[in-house]
């Protein structure tokens, strides 16, 4: 009796710490809703720890906000974006749904109303294109090659290569072009245990590296901006997006999301910040929506922290070099970090 016992007990425990497989089945469908917490990025934790059968205990992370992601049938997205998101014709870029996210800026350009278009199959999840309004008109451009996010199916040791361009014409500008390869290794596996729950999850880590260009009709010519990041995706069977997901930038955790249960936190948002100019001479200007004093800090682009200030609203850049920079904002749990350019 003790005998079937204890093979009972050791069949659990292997159980318990067996490794799973993620395919297109673990991917959101048309509908599905996410609530997901913002957590501070100055809680101590080490993102970057892994292995097989590894026990990730992330049970005190701190919510500083939630949002909602939603993915929603194509023919929700503004019609001049069927065309190419909706368009049987053209399967490649045939996308299964699309998400509405926060917009983004480069130099003095945004990007706003943003529209990223997926398409899930047996083989692959990517990103076959976005939408965004640019000068207050609806652009759209699909991503050639696509981008393939994940590869079917996932298990410990899996990796993936993907290359994939971002094109577009902005109007009354000139032209926007992303170069991005993104390659990952499912590195670990094992129990997560976050402030909602235990999940059985595999590690995917993913290195992005990616080049913004934009050339200005009016000036002639134009400039790129190199920025790479590491995320770090926990991901679970059919929970639809990362459990836990922790994106590195300069070796530092710069964003910490989790999937949580709604209504956690009183402040739905996390805080944006604005750096302006980004293209500067003098000096630069920072903000944030919840109007708190910041620390800053400025990198040079191969790492090396070159100024560091507290309490501050204008970051003097005069004696700095000409070149690319990053400028890192932090202030109650929140961390950003944006990329300038130093022309005197």
């Amino acid at each position: 009796m003790l005998r079937i016992l204890s093979i009972l007990f050791i069949a659990a425990s292997v159980s318990a710490n067996a490794q799973i497989t993620i395919t297109s089945a673990d991917m959101p469908s048309v509908g599905s809703s996410y609530v997901l917490s913002t957590a501070g990025v100055f809680d101590g934790f080490d993102f970057t720890e892994t292995g097989s059968g590894y026990t990730w205990n992330y049970s005190t992370l701190t919510s500083t906000g939630q949002n909602t992601r939603t993915y929603s049938n194509i023919s929700s997205a503004p019609f001049t974006y069927q065309f190419l998101f909706n368009n049987p014709f053209d399967q490649a870029h045939l996308a299964s749904y699309t998400i509405q996210t926060e917009g983004f800026s480069v130099a003095q350009v945004s990007f706003e109303n943003f529209y990223e278009f997926y398409k899930n199959s047996s083989t692959d999840f990517r990103i076959v294109g976005y939408g965004a309004t640019v000068n207050s008109l609806p652009v759209p451009a699909q991503t050639n090659p696509t981008d393939v996010v994940y590869s079917f199916p996932l298990d410990m040791g899996s990796t993936n290569e993907s290359y994939s361009e971002w094109p577009i014409s902005i109007p009354t500008l000139g032209s926007y072009l992303l170069k991005q390869t993104r390659s990952y290794e499912v590195d670990g596996y094992g129990t997560l245990v976050l402030p909602n729950g235990t999940y059985e999850c595999l590690r995917v880590k993913m290195d992005i590296a990616a080049n913004d260009s934009l050339y200005v009709d009016a000036l002639g010519f134009g400039f790129s901006l190199p920025r790479n990041s590491t995320e770090y995706h926990w991901l679970a069977a059919g929970q639809g997006v990362p459990v836990l997901k922790a994106v590195y930038n300069l070796g530092f955790a710069s964003q910490v999301t989790y999937l949580d249960a709604p209504n956690n936190v009183s402040e739905l948002t996390p805080p944006t910040f604005q750096v302006f100019p980004t293209a500067a001479n003098e000096y630069i200007q920072v903000t944030n929506s919840l109007n708190q004093s910041m620390n800053a800090r400025v990198f040079s682009i191969s790492g090396e922290l070159v100024l560091s200030e507290t309490n501050v609203r204008v970051i003097n850049t005069a004696h700095l070099a000409n070149g690319m920079y990053v400028v890192e904002l932090s202030t109650a749990g929140h961390l950003y970090r944006q990329q300038i350019v130093i022309a005197h």
